[in-house]
Formats: C-alpha cells, sequence, structure tokens
C-alpha cells in the first residue's frame, strides 16, 4: 500500500490475512518545503512501479506548480530508480488524481488529473466570488522501467459524452494487455463513474462511457480486478453508505456492461 503521511510517501505490505509483512514507513521524502500529495502502485512481478504527485513551494511558502514523477521498488520497498520527472516540465496547478498500470513488457501507464485554476474575481454587483477556470483534461504518459517517457503526455480518453471532466480513479492492464480505464465525474452533489479501454500503444478502443451515477456526494473511491471473471469491482464510500458498483466489460469492440450497485455492511 501506498500513501501520503506529513507530506512524505510510505509504503507498507500485509498478507492477505491482514498480518504485516512490511511496517509502513518513509519511502519518498519531498526536498525542502514542498509536499507529496498523490500516490499510486502498480505492482508486476517482484516489482513495484510508482506514480507521484509533488507540489512544489517556494520560501514563502506559496505554491508554484507541481511535478509527476515515476520511480520503482521491490516489494520490500528498496528503491531501484529514483523518482524523477516524466512530463517533461512542471506543471502549473496542483496535482489532483494519480493512477498507474503496468503492460506486459514492463512499461507504465500513468493516467494523471491536475486541478483547474481558481482565480478569484469580484462581479458586477460587488460581491466576492471564485471563478472556475475550464476542466483541465485526463493525460495519459507511458514510461519504461527506468522511467525513460516512450509516449506522451497527451489526452487519449476524453469524458463521456456530455460529461465535461473525468478523472482516473482506477488503471488495469490486462494478460492481453489491453489498458482498462475507471474514470470519475463530479457532477454537482453526485459522481458518474466510467468505463474507457485502450492498447498498450495508446489506441483507444472504448471510448470513455458512464456506468452508474450517485446523486449523493462520494468521499472515497477505490477500484480493484477481479481476474477469475474479468471484472471490476468499484468501492464508494457516501457520506450514508458503503456501495459497491460491479462492472463486466467483455465486449472487445464496444461495451458489454454488467453493472449492480449494493449497500455494504461492516
Amino acid at each position: 500500500m501506498a500513501t501520503i503521511l506529513s507530506d512524505i510517501a510510505r509504503y507498507g505490505k500485509i498478507d492477505r490475512s491482514g498480518t504485516i509483512l512490511t511496517a509502513l514507513g518513509d519511502k519518498f521524502s519531498p526536498p525542502a518545503t514542498d509536499k507529496y500529495v498523490r500516490a499510486a502502485l502498480a505492482v508486476q512481478g517482484s516489482k513495484l512501479r510508482w506514480a507521484l504527485y509533488l507540489n512544489v513551494y517556494d520560501a514563502t511558502p506559496a505554491f508554484t506548480n507541481s511535478i509527476l514523477r515515476y520511480a520503482r521498488t521491490d516489494l520490500s520497498g528498496v528503491i531501484e530508480v529514483a523518482a524523477a520527472d516524466v512530463t517533461g516540465t512542471s506543471l502549473t496547478v496542483q496535482g489532483e488524481d494519480v493512477r498507474i498500470g503496468t503492460d506486459s513488457d514492463g512499461n507504465s501507464h500513468i493516467f494523471y488529473k491536475i486541478k483547474p485554476t481558481a482565480a478569484f474575481q469580484v462581479n458586477a454587483f460587488q460581491t466576492d466570488a471564485f471563478q472556475q477556470d475550464a476542466p483541465v483534461p485526463m493525460k495519459w504518459v507511458k514510461v519504461d522501467t527506468s522511467g525513460t517517457v516512450l509516449a506522451g503526455p497527451s489526452q487519449v480518453l476524453s469524458p463521456p459524452d456530455g460529461i465535461a471532466d473525468v478523472s482516473p480513479a482506477g488503471v488495469w492492464v490486462g494478460t492481453d494487455d489491453a489498458v482498462h480505464v475507471i474514470g470519475y465525474s463530479l457532477i454537482g452533489q453526485g459522481l458518474t463513474l466510467s468505463y474507457g479501454r485502450m492498447t498498450k500503444a495508446g489506441v483507444v478502443v472504448v471510448e470513455m462511457s458512464p456506468f452508474v451515477a450517485l446523486p449523493t456526494g462520494v468521499t472515497f473511491t477505490s477500484v480493484a480486478y477481479a481476474s477469475a471473471n474479468n471484472q471490476f469491482l468499484v468501492g464508494l464510500a457516501t457520506t450514508t453508505a458503503i456501495l459497491q458498483a460491479r462492472l463486466d466489460p467483455v465486449d472487445p469492440t464496444s461495451e458489454s456492461l454488467e453493472s449492480s450497485l449494493l449497500k455494504v455492511s461492516l
């Protein structure tokens, strides 16, 4: 598992019974006043691929930009490739979401999103307000095991029709090297989940398409893949319930979706 605590990217490992194998510990520390804000992992064999968002601050400290980084460790967390920038240039606004998947060649597919900028405005009636800029596209970058960029950054999967914005919630690369992407869109107080698929070369096979929508606010989303039946399991936490959505993407050319939404008791 990867998490951010006190601006540091940390790593821990447990077995399926919940026994701690590697205690949660510091893995990537930010320089000076900077802060790691997002971390994602992909496991392939005995190797871990990391995607990391680093927010950069000056001495004030005032936020200046963010950097998307790639790193590689083994399953014990030993660093094999140090975290380094893979976006070519620093991003100008704060990192929001990042997910990573690894294909059979060992190359990693990172889907990431930055926040739209919000500028302070005063309207005609002299009432304070914030002007939100247009949404920033979800982007994709492909890197090899050393962190060298092979493709991108570019926008490959656009938001679903009628939806202005989509962020990555989960990425899974199947044994056939199909890159499956679960995205989410916040609409008002609700959330819409969508599914898209592309090849490892970045050729879109299935455009992003909604498969479930919730009218209530969602505070947490996670995605897992069940290889036994080729299904994605999406966990959702709202202010009132914990829910599960199941997605069955079986049609290689369009979409055949079998989905359900269930309350889960804990």
